[in-house]
C-alpha cells in the first residue's frame, strides 16, 4: 500500500491578471514543495504560467483537506468545485470540473472564436480542408440535402426572420456591411469580378427569357417596360424626342 498522501488544496492569487483562486488536488509533498497547480484552460494557461515564473511571490496555496488516495483526494476535489460552481464563477480559474466535460461560456467562445479567425495559419487550414470537401461531389450533394431540410422548417424561417430584423435594425451592422462592400468594390481584381458575374446573370438565358416575356406600355406621358399592362396604359412607348 502506498504511504503518498493526497490533498485538496486552494491557490490565492493576489495579482490583476488572473481570478483570485483556483482549486486542485495533488500530493501533500508537492505543495510543500512549492506546487501551485496547473491551470490548463486556454484562457489562463498562458497568463498563470507567466505570473508564476516572474511573480511567484504572488501566490499562496493552502491545503484544504488530506487523503490516503488520489481518488479520495478527486472526490472530494469534485465535491468543492461543484458546490462553489467553478467552472462558471469568475472568481476561480477553475474552467471545468473535475470528471466532467469542459465549460466554456458564451462570452469565452466569442473570444476564442474571435481570436482563432485572425489566424492566418489556421484560416488557410480551415479554407484548405473545406476546398477537398467541397471537391467530392457525394459529399458535396449530403451537405445541400442536408442544408435544404435544414431550412425548410417554419422554425428555421422565423428564426431568420428575427435575426434579419435586428441585424437591420443595428446601425453599426450596417455600418459594416457598407464599409465591406465599399472596400471590396475599391479592390479592382475584386471588381472584375464582381461585374464580369453580374454581366453574366443580366445575360444568361433564364434573364433573356424573362426579358422576352416583358414588353413596352405607355399612356402617352411615361414609358413601363412589364409582363402585364398597368391600368390605363396600352402597348407601346412614346420616344424621348416626344416627352415634356
Amino acid at each position: 500500500m502506498s504511504n503518498t498522501i493526497y490533498c485538496v488544496y486552494i491557490t490565492i492569487y493576489r495579482g490583476n491578471k488572473l481570478p483570485p483562486f483556483y482549486i486542485g488536488y495533488s500530493t501533500a509533498e508537492k505543495i510543500k514543495n512549492g506546487y501551485r497547480g496547473s491551470v490548463s484552460s486556454r484562457q489562463y494557461e498562458n497568463i498563470w504560467k507567466k505570473e508564476l515564473k516572474e511573480n511567484n511571490h504572488l501566490f499562496i496555496t493552502r491545503i484544504l483537506s488530506y487523503h490516503n488516495s488520489a481518488e479520495k483526494a478527486k472526490i472530494r476535489e469534485t465535491e468543492i468545485q461543484k458546490k462553489l460552481r467553478v467552472h462558471k464563477n469568475p472568481l476561480y480559474s477553475n474552467t471545468q470540473i473535475q470528471n466532467e466535460k469542459f465549460f466554456l461560456s458564451l462570452e469565452m467562445y466569442r473570444h476564442f472564436a474571435r481570436e482563432r479567425s485572425q489566424n492566418v495559419d489556421y484560416r488557410k487550414k480551415v479554407s484548405e480542408k473545406n476546398r477537398i470537401l467541397w471537391a467530392n461531389p457525394k459529399w458535396k450533394e449530403e451537405q445541400k440535402k442536408r442544408l435544404k431540410k435544414a431550412k425548410n422548417t417554419d422554425e428555421y424561417r422565423a428564426a431568420q426572420s428575427v435575426r434579419s430584423k435586428k441585424l437591420a435594425n443595428d446601425p453599426n451592422y450596417r455600418k459594416k456591411l457598407s464599409d465591406g462592400v465599399k472596400k471590396s468594390w475599391s479592390d479592382p481584381e475584386h471588381k472584375a469580378i464582381r461585374s464580369e458575374i453580374n454581366r453574366r446573370n443580366a445575360n444568361g438565358p433564364e434573364a433573356i427569357a424573362k426579358k422576352k416575356l416583358k414588353k413596352w406600355w405607355t399612356n402617352g406621358i411615361e414609358n413601363i417596360f412589364s409582363e402585364k399592362c398597368p391600368p390605363n396604359f396600352r402597348r407601346g412607348r412614346i420616344g424621348a424626342f416626344s416627352r415634356k
